[in-house]
């Protein structure tokens, strides 16, 4: 099992595609196929992986509809979800996507809001922007307290000896 994942984290086209299919297969034992899917969406690699989220929605779903246990169908639909590639139009694609299955469904419902957390979570602010500066802020010299700390800072004690 070890093999097929490092095997699937590889940067390369054919290594994904060829752990893609394996995960797919309904041939393949359940954990050679969850391996080779907890491989596949390596971070630093999204440029690589960017037509796959496509096929997550076009292949994925339907392929796994036919699976029979719940727990691999759920597992495979979780692993084999876009992760890396966090964005507007993974989120879109997926709310759009309408699979048959209940536990698929809510596999990618899931996946969904975990993504909207990481979207959230990633925000830049502004440039130019400094934490503390915003009007009222302990820090930013408006507010009495901040002037009696920023007077005391300026004008320390002399001590004489």
């Amino acid at each position: 099992m070890n093999r097929a994942t490092c095997l699937a984290t590889r940067p390369d086209l054919a290594a994904k595609e060829a752990a893609w299919a394996v995960s797919l297969s309904c041939g393949e034992p359940a954990r050679i196929a969850l391996a080779c899917a907890a491989g596949i969406w390596v971070p630093g690699q999204e440029e690589l992986m960017a037509g796959y989220r496509d096929r997550y929605f076009a292949e994925v779903l339907p392929a796994l509809v036919t699976r029979k246990t719940a727990w691999s169908k759920s597992r495979l639909s979780s692993l084999l979800f876009p992760v890396t590639l966090i964005s507007e139009a993974t989120i879109e694609a997926a709310e759009a996507a309408q699979p048959s299955d209940n536990l698929l469904r809510l596999a990618v419902a899931d996946q969904t809001t975990i993504m909207r957390r990481r979207l959230a979570a990633s925000w830049l602010p502004p440039a130019g922007y400094r934490l503390g500066s915003d009007c009222g802020s302990p820090n930013d010299g408006r507010t009495p307290l901040s002037k009696r700390v920023m007077a005391r800072i300026r004008s320390p004690v002399r001590v004489r000896t």
